[in-house]
């Protein structure tokens, strides 16, 4: 009587081990950095997104207000983006994923990673000085309106600068920051309280609602007079 033959499984030698172990350490090297890449294009546009759902409720509030600018703070402690919690619902629109890791806060508009083109554009404080007509701004396609800042709190600390929940809530302009002697003014000078943390770019959403991407050279510049230092509204 003839028995069935048994097969025998062949088992992976040592090397056809680490043969396969090194393809597999390649194929990582290989896509890691482009799944990286992915994931911060993924981050920013998120951002973007964000940015002009900020600037959507900015425009719903001047609607209802006559269409003034809206204004930096009023009531002393009521800064824009409680202004606009009425327009804007979801939470996480305050929020930019790229934000720096070491802060922990949950997204609300107390602790926004973004901030308002104060100096040129959205600077009433408690009602001075009053809020200008948004049909006398020009040039609103290259005016910024909003943008990625800087996590405020560890700055303060460092240079003395302003300090909110999160993200500075404004910008700086470097030039009339250059015309001041303090060391906040000297560090606000060299960036505008802006954070490049798309790649070495900053998003920006410009006053006619399109969003964008600024360096900081273009940012120290005033690159087309991003700022609205040297045009002046009609």
């Amino acid at each position: 009587m003839r028995h069935p033959a048994i097969r025998r499984h062949r088992a992976f030698t040592l090397v056809e081990l680490l043969v396969v172990i090194g393809i597999i350490t390649i194929l990582i090297a290989v896509l890691l950095p482009a799944l990286t890449r992915a994931r911060k294009s993924a981050n920013s546009i998120k951002c973007q997104s964000n940015l002009r759902q900020i600037a959507m409720g900015a425009f719903l509030y001047m609607h209802d207000y006559h269409d003034q600018m809206i204004p930096y703070v009023v009531n002393t402690s009521t800064y824009w983006p409680q202004l606009e919690v009425t327009y804007i619902k979801d939470q996480q629109v305050w929020a930019c994923p790229d934000f720096p890791a070491d802060y922990i806060g949950l997204p609300s508009a107390n602790a926004s990673n973004y901030g308002i083109n104060y100096d040129h554009l959205a600077n009433s404080t408690n009602g001075t000085p009053q809020p200008i007509a948004l049909s006398r701004y020009r040039a609103s396609a290259q005016l910024m309106f909003f943008a990625d800042t800087q996590y405020s709190v560890p700055l303060k600390a460092k240079y003395g600068t302003n300090s909110f929940t999160a993200g500075f809530l404004r910008t700086y302009c470097p030039i009339d920051q250059a015309k001041l002697n303090t060391t906040a003014a000297k560090y606000l000078a060299t960036n505008a309280g802006m954070d490049f943390r798309h790649n070495n770019m900053c998003n920006v959403v410009y006053l006619d609602g399109h969003c964008g991407q600024v360096s900081n050279p273009q940012v120290v510049a005033d690159d087309n007079d991003l700022f609205d230092y040297y045009a002046r509204p009609n």
